[in-house]
């Protein structure tokens, strides 16, 4: 058996290593899908984030398309009214989340639709002009790319550097978390997001190889990306109005002045424009986000200075390695429900600190920590119940050696029974000797005498456990064994009885068989009694006893039977009780025994 300090250390290198393969895996981003999946979470159970008050969506909504009543082709003239409304109203930037491409190139020049739709783009785009208003284009993956939107509007827009790009990265689970970084030749950052935040707060914004820096703020970037952290669900966390409304109002003259100073995002609500994504937040609510709200949650974080920062690659392994390690110290506690209860906290005082570094912006593995966590633990917990399984078997068989299988598995299963202390038990004894030992064994070599006892102890412990007897003890030649102890049994007596018939015809059969010399000659002595057994001893080391008069008595009645001739000799108690009237019984009288003040008689059993 190991010390507890060998235990320990061993445990600790098995942590450790669980914690170093864990920590390699999680560097290789191999866990990246469960580390996701666990940030995810924490963020839709977290309180929401603050939102930047100036952020406004206006929504193209259903409304929209009832009011409106145009294809969507004739709705540059009414973008172009309300975007310079909102401008005349104090509002920062506007930025128009939706294409306007020329679809009237096979119309005559002169037809009055393909004049009323060059109109409306010169309108819109003297808007345009104005320098506060962004719209959209998309990465196509092209060399020289074709402006989504018509030319007059694409360019007007360009001139300002107010082209930016709505691309989103979606996961390979379909969630959207990052938005791509573009940035052009000049070094104008090019993505919706860091466009509206650079207008909004007249300030520099420069993309460097993994961070984007906005006035004296910097935020970590993502293989040309930016996490974004969203404050809240979709549709509810950003103040939002109707376009419809806000074209109603201009169209009667009013004013947006409650727009003032507001950064005002107009694209698409409407189901009809399946323009909806999956958000970390939203999947766990059964909702789903318009991608202007993305954007805003983009801009959000920048301007609320947000960022969500990966823990440095040495910290992330640190950490997953030193939890791994605390996994494998858990499961050295002995008692299996302390060991689960640290494992239990463990967990939860992880995610709690997770939640409060992730309020702080910091994101630390929690997947790959509890990973490490647990496997640490169960490895740790699975080598020490192998181990303990060794020492089980190991114990079985040093423990099988002196008693039968059946009280073995009792005691295993009821260790109580080994504690210290005795009760009171009515058993029966028996005390078996080798007849002529001592001159048997004169002249021979001691390795010779050695070899014989064990060939002789071997076949008569097996006789003695295939009757559930429990070997008390050798010494020298001489075998006690008990019936009804330590596990109480009502045959005790008719056991023993046939416990000495079975030795004796064991012995028999070996003397028949065999080609040296051994021994085949024993004396039995049986009696039954009350008799207090239990543990004797010390803590350190104790030894299952028998105490009482009946236990001398066996062995004086073992002593008697070689002067009466007899092999097996059975007090007249044992005889009442084990009730086998069947055998054929001698009786050799009445004898005196020493301490007894009445004469006992006793039997002979003879084989049947």
């Amino acid at each position: 058996m190991r010390s507890d300090h060998a235990y320990r250390l061993a445990a600790l290198v098995w942590s450790a290593l669980v914690g170093v393969a864990l920590g390699w895996l999680h560097h290789s981003r191999a866990l990246e899908a469960l580390e996701l999946r666990a940030l995810d979470g924490l963020m839709a159970v977290r309180s929401e984030l603050k939102v930047d008050s100036r952020i406004r969506i206006v929504e193209l909504d259903e409304a929209t398309l009832a009011t409106v009543g145009l294809p969507q082709v004739l709705w540059r003239r009414s973008c172009a009214r309300v975007a310079a409304a909102m401008l005349e109203g104090g509002a920062r930037v506007v930025l128009l989340d939706s294409l306007f491409p020329r679809s009237w190139q096979n119309l005559p020049p002169d037809s009055p639709l393909a004049l009323e739709l060059d109109q409306a783009d010169l309108e819109l785009g003297q808007v345009l002009l104005s320098g506060q208003v962004v719209l959209i284009d998309f990465d196509r993956g092209q060399a020289l790319p074709r402006p989504g939107s018509s030319e007059v509007l694409y360019y007007a827009a360009d001139s300002r550097g107010n082209v930016a790009l709505a691309n989103l990265l979606t996961d390979p689970d379909g969630v959207v978390r990052r938005l791509p970084l573009y940035a052009d030749q000049a070094g104008r950052v090019r993505f919706v997001a860091g466009r509206l935040a650079k207008l909004a707060e007249k300030e520099t914004l420069k993309l460097g190889p993994d961070r984007l820096k906005l006035k004296d703020l910097s935020f970590p970037t993502e293989a040309g990306s930016l996490r974004v952290n969203y404050p809240g669900p979709g549709g509810l966390t950003f103040p939002s109005l109707s376009f419809a409304r806000l074209l109603r109002r201009v169209e009667a003259g009013e004013k947006l002045g409650e727009l003032s100073g507001s950064i005002v995002l107009i694209g698409p609500g409407a189901l009809q424009f399946q323009d909806f994504v999956t958000t970390p937040i939203d999947r766990f609510r059964g909702r789903h986000t318009a991608g202007v709200e993305v954007h805003a949650a983009g801009l959000n974080t920048l301007l609320t200075a947000a960022p969500i920062r990966r823990a440095s690659a040495g910290l992330a392994f640190a950490l997953v390695l030193g939890l791994g390690v605390l996994g494998g110290l858990w499961s050295t506690y002995p008692s299996l429900r302390l060991a689960t209860l640290g494992l239990a906290l463990s967990l939860l005082a992880l995610t709690a600190l997770t939640m409060a570094l992730l309020s702080q912006g910091l994101w630390i593995p929690l997947s790959t920590g509890s990973l490490s966590l647990g496997g640490g633990w169960l490895i740790d917990l699975g080598w020490r119940q192998a181990t303990l399984e060794r020492s089980r078997r190991q114990l079985k068989r040093i423990f099988g050696r002196f008693v039968s299988p059946q009280v073995m598995q009792t005691l295993l299963e009821q260790p109580a029974n080994l504690a210290l202390g005795g009760r009171r038990a009515r058993i029966t004894v028996l005390f078996c000797d080798i007849n002529n030992f001592t001159p048997t064994c004169e002249g021979r070599p001691p390795e010779e005498v050695i070899t014989m006892l064990n060939r002789f102890f071997q076949a008569m412990v097996e006789v003695i456990f295939a009757h559930g007897g429990t070997v008390k003890q050798f010494a020298g030649d001489e075998i006690m064994v008990l019936y009804g102890a330590p596990e109480p049994v009502e045959d005790h007596a008719a056991r023993a009885v046939r416990t000495a018939l079975a030795m004796v015809a064991r012995l028999k059969e070996m003397r028949e068989q065999a080609r040296e010399t051994g021994f085949y000659e024993v004396k039995i002595g049986i009696h039954t009694g009350d008799v207090v057994v239990g543990n004797v001893g010390s803590e350190q080391r104790s030894e299952y006893a028998a105490v009482g008069d009946p236990v001398n008595l066996a062995a004086r009645i073992e002593s008697l039977a070689k002067s009466l001739g007899a092999v097996i000799l059975v007090s007249d108690v044992t005889r009442h009780e084990a009730g086998l009237g069947q055998l054929r019984w001698r009786s050799l009288g009445l004898h005196h025994f020493k301490g007894k003040q009445q004469e006992m008689q006793v039997w002979e059993v003879e084989q049947p």
